[in-house]
């Protein structure tokens, strides 16, 4: 529910104009996060702006697809996750085979540094994203404008 702003003795402000999600053209995202709800959510909110989307619940489940002959377009990952790979040494293995691809990254904690992200500088997005947001991330990145 949206209330507007104001009170009974100052006006109300203009309406703000809400951006528009930025569709994609069809390419193939490569999705990782490690909590099955947020990924399904993720998964729709891609698919509605027009990606196909490949997904994977872990740093190492991503790198089997990849090696599976998984093809995407770009990295959308969460940073933190269990297991021995986590958002930016999972970005870091696929920089050295496919450098090419772009990478975003994805975290409920956005107060990392562009030294803990290493080899691999990225947008951060803090999640939830707005699909606005991640939607202009995914075209600026697929552009090569991060």
């Amino acid at each position: 529910m949206t209330l507007p702003r104001g009170t009974e003795t100052g006006p109300r402000e203009a309406p703000q104009p809400v951006e528009q999600p930025v569709p994609g053209n069809g390419e193939t995202i490569l999705l990782v996060e490690d909590e099955r709800e947020l990924l399904a959510v993720m998964k729709t909110a891609l698919e509605g702006l027009n990606y196909k989307v490949a997904s994977a619940y872990s740093g190492q489940e991503a790198i089997d697809l990849i090696e599976g002959g998984q093809a995407f377009d770009l990295l959308l990952t969460d940073v933190v996750m269990p297991g021995k790979v986590g958002g930016f040494e999972l970005a870091r293995w696929i920089r050295e085979r496919l450098p090419e691809v772009p990478v975003i990254y994805t975290s409920g904690y956005t107060g990392f540094t562009r030294s803990e992200m290493g080899e691999v500088q990225a947008p951060l997005l803090q999640k939830p994203a707005p699909q606005a947001d991640l939607a202009n991330a995914i075209r600026n990145a697929l552009e090569g404008d991060t």
